[in-house]
């Protein structure tokens, strides 16, 4: 039986997690520092050994593991997610239209986000992220190996929220591809531009802020007591920035509602499937006409079609989620296997063939997919619970608000029911279609 103090590790977890947070945001500002613990190797296989030698039956000993694995993986690949930042945020590219110069990935995303040539900065951004595709390409491979050094068969082992997530992915791109193809025209830039509902811009603030998103809520017993660091919001590039930024907002206040003398493992999980799908339901509010009129301002009329725009909206970010949940799976299995399986999936996606090596230049695998994919389904069957149990603007009652501040202080699932997927797929579905036909 193992001598380890739980508690004492679960205090050095929480610690980790802090600094390496910090780590994580220092490289979104482009400061690649590639050791988020120093020297310290303290998080590796033989501290997940020894937590999995804890007794089975002991309830922190697989919150443990989990939290040990992840910051592990993150501390063994530092380097290699320290050069993708470079090659996302420092290196420079020669480009010619629509403005000649040099230009790293961010600037030209952040570019065809802005609005004037968008489709231009898009092919450019394109042509330029070979290089990041392959690095992505190989980290994937080096997570699937260092899951077998840690005596996995796979991430999937620990990382996956339900074992029927890769079937969900499939299905969804199935059952939404019809609609959305009436409605986008093919390819990598109509894509992202469907996804910023440009024409879904009247009412929102000229700000977006924390306290301009609290105004909206207009329920302040929503944030009472609650410290909320949802970190850097998007910026307002197009009214899905609200969307987006409601999305961080309330995966914060879903980790801010914690406990304060819970045990860290037990209270945060590390891939977030509760705080996500908080997040994905507080997003999912701020596209329906219930808000859009009461928190907007809207007509009937100019409600109906900006709750159009945003649906269409959030059916292809879950559709990319899906893409990248798929992708992730051909990943793991090695260079040959993705290449195959990416021309596909973006024939899929886009309905354009496209270089393999595109999907992960233009899109970026995230270890935590499939729980966000996971969120967008429960999120969606939530709301139609909540509007059950209250009514269509169930966000602004205060019956509704305490209900849910207690649903939150307790410890965060980390499984999905495959059942409630099941429900979400089809609400979040039938949303779609309803609001589209």
């Amino acid at each position: 039986m193992s001598l380890l103090d739980p508690f004492s590790v679960d205090r050095e977890l929480r610690a980790g997690a802090a600094r390496w947070r910090r780590w994580r945001q220092q490289l979104r500002r482009g400061v690649t520092e590639p050791a988020p613990f120093g020297a310290s190797t303290r998080f590796g296989k033989s501290l997940y050994d020894v937590v999995q030698d804890l007794p089975p039956d002991l309830p922190l000993r697989r919150p443990l593991a989990r939290w040990v694995y992840r910051l592990a993986e993150q501390r063994i690949d530092a380097p290699w997610l320290a050069r993708e930042a470079e090659l996302v945020r420092l290196e420079r590219h020669p480009v010619r239209e629509p403005r000649e110069g040099q230009f790293t990935l961010a600037e030209m995303t952040h570019a065809a986000l802005a609005g004037p040539h968008s489709l231009h900065w898009q092919r450019a951004r394109l042509h330029a992220s070979l290089p990041l595709a392959a690095h992505r390409a190989l980290l994937w491979e080096r997570r699937q190996e260092i899951a077998a050094r840690m005596g996995l068969p796979g991430p999937d082992a620990i990382e996956l929220p339900a074992a029927g997530i890769y079937a969900a992915a499939e299905s969804w791109l199935e059952v939404s591809a019809e609609g959305v193809a009436e409605l986008v025209e093919p390819g990598w830039g109509a894509l992202v531009e469907s996804g910023l509902a440009r024409g879904a811009s009247e009412g929102w603030p000229a700000r977006l802020a924390s306290d301009t998103l609290l105004d909206l809520l207009e329920q302040r017993d929503w944030f009472r007591g609650v410290t909320l660091e949802p970190g850097p919001l998007p910026a307002r590039y197009a009214p899905t920035s609200f969307v987006r930024a409601f999305a961080r907002l309330g995966a914060a206040w879903q980790v801010g509602l914690a406990p304060a003398g819970q045990l860290f493992a037990i209270a945060e999980d590390p891939y977030g499937l509760r705080a996500w799908t908080r997040g994905a339901l507080w997003a999912l509010v701020a596209c329906r006409t219930p808000f859009l009129r009461r928190r907007l301002g809207l007509s009937p009329h100019r409600a109906e079609a900006h709750e159009r725009e945003l649906a269409l909206a959030v059916v292809q970010w879950v559709r990319l989620v899906a893409t990248r949940v798929l992708a992730r799976r051909a990943a793991l299995a090695g260079g040959k296997v993705l290449s195959e399986a990416a021309q596909e999936l973006q024939v899929r996606l886009l309905r354009e063939s496209e270089r393999p090596e595109s999907l992960l230049g233009m899109t970026r695998l995230r270890v935590d997919d499939p729980q966000r994919l996971a969120a967008w389904f429960l999120a969606a069957d939530e709301y139609e619970r909540l509007v059950e149990e209250h009514d269509e603007d169930w966000f602004r009652s205060p019956r509704a608000v305490e209900q849910a501040r207690e649903e939150a202080k307790l410890p965060p699932a980390t499984e999905a029911d495959e059942a409630a997927l099941e429900r979400g797929r089809a609400a979040l579905l039938r949303w779609f279609t309803e609001r589209v036909a």
